[in-house]
């Protein structure tokens, strides 16, 4: 992660009674620095969270959440007082729970105007006494909620295994496993696991890039002021294709529409990229992912022309719920020639994503992007080498973040 910047920017604009609108973006990131607490920060304040396994995470006691969202102007939470709880004696205490999801989106609207109103704090309402902790405990509670929930679908999950008989029937066992929408946590979770599956491969290793989830969302609100507030892993891509040409095939998973996932590639082995779509249900890219994308390229290759197809491989769906798992299959069909979904292996298919999930390890979320492809023709690629050179197999862990999280 980049280090935050400074906040030295923030002293000519803040108790000077200026309003935080249409202000430099020098001056959004500091503000932002004010109230993020950095990777090194989260892992020093719950180094028995980050990075934890599931069996850890489900064990581990976490502060409560708040169900209740109570009545306040924002300003009145934000103080001019000096901390006087750091954020890691606050985790110690036992008076307060994480704020509901309300209480804190509040909260964070106003933070921005609270630093220009010269605010150094934030009073806490639960506890004993005055008890003033950093701003950053914002980014603080967001985390340990994203924990709560995770831990909380996790402890039920085991609870639903544990009540299944071993002669139950595989449907009784898949509808246990929640048998409806797959949520971008279980998606990026798969996602790492194909990403695994290829780092195995002596030539896909060197020839595909798999991405996370959050990649194609972060096309979906790319503008032309990219790569502007951009999200790292998909500047992190784009450079790798910018310095590559002509070697790449980017697979990830995009959200097509409502409730509904598809599976979508990037080919830049040829002169002419293609963006290659294959939605189980039919449907075309969203306007708004295709526009975005175009930014993108446009970005990082000016020169390459491109176009949209819907020639990736599918099966049909003929249900609502199995578009996650339809859409793994697609790309692990063009990766790995497995055969399509269909409606008879659909239930198969399903409980054989949770295992894989469930009984394996994963990478860090630091884990970089597999190295470029090094051949422009179709799979299998050839053995031509990158002036990239592959990264290591790391030691795989399961891990709360990015895969699990509860949004």
């Amino acid at each position: 992660m980049s280090s935050l910047p400074s906040t030295s920017h923030l002293y000519e604009w803040i108790g000077k009674g200026k309003l935080y609108r249409n202000v430099p973006d020098y001056v959004a990131e500091a503000v932002m620095a004010e109230v993020t607490l950095s990777a090194s920060d989260l892992q020093v304040l719950l180094s028995k969270v980050t990075g934890c396994t599931i069996e850890e995470l489900v064990e581990h006691p976490l502060p409560k959440q708040s169900a209740t969202t109570t009545l306040f102007t924002p300003e009145s939470r934000f103080s001019n007082a000096v901390p006087n709880t750091s954020l890691s004696d606050l985790l110690k205490r036992g008076d307060w729970t994480i704020p509901a999801a309300p209480t804190t989106e509040k909260l964070c609207g106003h933070v921005r105007q609270a630093i220009f109103d010269g605010h150094k704090s934030l009073k806490l309402w639960e506890t004993t006494g005055d008890v003033y902790v950093p701003l950053k405990v914002l980014s603080l509670w967001q985390y340990l909620r994203t924990a709560s929930n995770t831990q909380r679908a996790w402890k039920a999950a085991r609870y639903w295994v544990s009540l299944i008989s071993v002669d139950a029937s595989l449907k009784t066992r898949v509808q246990a496993m929640f048998y409806g929408f797959l949520s971008t946590g279980h998606l990026n979770a798969m996602l790492f696991r194909i990403r695994e599956r290829v780092s195995r491969d002596p030539q896909l290793s060197q020839a595909v890039l798999v991405s996370s989830v959050d990649v194609t969302s972060c096309l979906m609100h790319t503008t032309s002021a990219y790569p502007e507030h951009a999200q790292m892993e998909t500047k992190a891509i784009g450079q790798r294709l910018a310095r590559n040409p002509n070697k790449h095939l980017l697979a990830t998973v995009a959200y097509s529409h409502l409730n509904h996932w598809a599976a979508m590639c990037v080919d830049t082995r040829e002169t002419h990229i293609r963006i290659l779509w294959g939605d189980s249900l039919g449907q075309k890219q969203p306007k708004a992912l295709a526009k975005g994308i175009k930014h993108w390229i446009k970005y990082h290759l000016p020169s390459r022309g491109y176009s949209f197809t819907t020639e990736l491989p599918h099966g049909e769906q003929g249900d609502g719920v199995s578009c996650g798992v339809v859409t793994l299959n697609t790309l692990k069909h063009l990766l790995f020639q497995d055969p399509l979904w269909t409606n008879e292996s659909r239930h198969q298919l399903r409980i054989t994503e949770f295992c894989d999930v469930f009984d394996s390890t994963f990478p860090p979320p630091a884990l970089p992007p597999p190295p470029p492809i090094p051949s422009n023709t179709p799979t299998p690629p050839s053995h031509e080498k990158d002036d990239c050179p592959p990264q290591p197999t790391l030691p795989l862990k399961r891990s709360i973040h990015p895969f699990f999280n509860s949004t």
